[in-house]
């Protein structure tokens, strides 16, 4: 959950609803993150299960398309009807990060002693940095950032707002960390506007081993640069990307994007998010799995060992497919300048792709 006090007049007035209400919530959750006093948004048709389960809460705001009929069917739930749910919460984050809403990491500025800073780096408003950590020459940190002992930021690296960097890690040369995402949304005139990215980014460090049961909020991102991530939970609109020397382990629930650079992965993976597998990388998943999103693969190599099922769309573009157990597909394949390779115990059914897919391999080891 994105954490911010919110009075409904000023969730009112920043998607230009009239009236004033006196529901307060304590921060903007996803649907799937069952919490009371809470704002949600809907963009898309709703199911009994979400219904149901929406009731079930206790002083939430909900914000819904016009014509939703769920006015007055949520029990203890406010119901604002609107054009576009979506471009609301667009407004409503705007509004969270305009009046810093937002509780901050670190509430008092404390550098270390032992901390080395150039006096050609720039260290802004209430940062925490511990002992041993080194700062070069033209860095720029902060404020709201958390950098723990004995890591390195090399020169010219620039570290934004909402930031933590665990111990004994280096930020390399030129770095941007924490820099705005890329999501718009469209306003009822059609015009292009920013969703501000209001959660903060976490970089383990060799010595850490995540807790079990980690959860990512919506708006979240979760790095496990190094070190291993176990029992970890993505919830809508929250994202996680496992580095060169991260290892993801245990029950791991996507509901939001899954990004795997490198590393091991030595889980179980659930949940109606997205895996993404970028150039050069490979990604293994040991059955049984079963993933009801959708898989894509840029240039990398999934490599699927039984039992597996994917339920969600798979895109395989100039990469590549290695199917080496019982595989169940629960969508059609779209493979693009790839290779799909079945190994001699690999068996798909009949795997369907897009007719304008080109099909650069296909062979039976």
């Amino acid at each position: 959950m994105l954490r911010a006090t919110l009075y409904e007049h000023e969730i009112r007035r920043a998607i230009g609803m009239p009236g004033e209400g006196d529901f307060v919530v304590d921060g903007v959750a996803a649907l799937d993150a069952p919490e009371d006093r809470c704002l949600y948004f809907i963009d898309h048709k709703v199911t009994t299960a979400v219904r149901e389960s929406l009731a079930a809460r206790n002083g939430c705001i909900v914000i819904v398309r016009r014509g939703s009929v769920l006015v007055g069917a949520l029990g203890r739930c406010r119901v604002l009807e609107v054009a576009h749910p979506r471009a609301a919460i667009a407004s409503i984050l705007g509004f969270i990060r305009i009046e810093q809403r937002q509780p901050p990491w670190v509430d008092v500025r404390k550098i270390a002693r032992e901390a080395v800073i150039s006096p050609l780096a720039v260290v802004q408003g209430n940062v925490e940095i511990g002992e041993g950590v080194v700062v070069e020459p033209f860095c720029t940190v902060g404020p709201d950032v958390v950098i723990r002992r004995r890591s390195i930021l090399r020169a010219g690296a620039r570290v934004n707002q909402r930031v933590s960097i665990d111990e004994e890690s280096v930020i390399g040369a030129n770095a941007v960390v924490g820099s705005e995402g890329f999501g718009f949304v469209r306003d009822e005139a059609g015009n292009k506007t920013r969703i501000p990215h209001l959660g903060g980014i976490i970089i383990g460090s060799p010595l850490v081993a995540y807790a079990a049961a980690t959860t990512v909020s919506s708006g979240g991102t979760l790095l496990i640069a190094t070190g291993t991530g176990s029992g970890v939970t993505l919830a809508s609109g929250a994202q996680a990307v496992i580095g060169q020397g991260g290892v993801l382990a245990g029950a791991v629930v996507d509901n939001g994007t899954l990004t795997f650079s490198g590393g091991v992965f030595a889980g179980s993976l659930t949940g109606g998010g997205s895996l993404i597998v970028p150039q050069f990388q490979i990604f293994a998943l040991n059955g049984p799995q079963n993933f009801a999103g959708a898989v894509t693969v840029k240039g990398g190599t999934l490599v699927l060992n039984g039992a597996d099922t994917i339920s969600g769309a798979v895109t395989i573009s100039g990469g590549a497919l290695v199917v080496n157990g019982a595989e169940t597909f629960g969508s059609a394949i779209n493979i693009s300048g790839a290779t799909l390779e079945i190994g001699s115990s690999g068996t798909a059914g009949a795997v369907p792709r897009s007719p304008w897919a080109k099909l650069m391999t296909l062979f039976k080891r």
